[in-house]
């Protein structure tokens, strides 16, 4: 029988993103988020500092359905709120316009 693997966590500011239990806590509260919306967080944090560009993120997040970019724009809206994160003096999601977006949380 293998060994159990560790269970993977994001930890920035005060929270904890879970992506095994598709969860983000803040404290020992958790916070919620839409299943899309999580998803993208999740994909952001696991390439965190690095550019995600739109069409990463549609692809990973929408596999095979075709969505706009205005889905996206929605649950980064979602996120940014859940976060307290003003896209104007990012904290957590750093937006590189019309390109995508960088977790740049440390």
């Amino acid at each position: 029988m293998p060994a159990p693997q560790p269970e993977v966590r994001y930890r920035f500011g005060p929270y904890c993103l879970v992506p095994g239990d598709a969860r983000l806590w803040c404290g020992d509260e958790t916070v919620p988020l839409t299943p899309k919306a999580f998803a993208v967080l999740n994909a952001l944090v696991e390439r965190a500092g690095w550019l995600v560009t739109k069409k990463e993120l549609l692809d990973t997040v929408w596999a095979g359905v075709f969505v706009s970019d205005a889905a996206l724009k929605v649950c980064i809206g979602e996120i940014r709120r859940a976060l307290g994160d003003d896209p104007r003096s990012p904290a957590f999601i750093e937006t590189a316009h019309r390109r995508g977006y960088r977790f740049v949380a440390e």
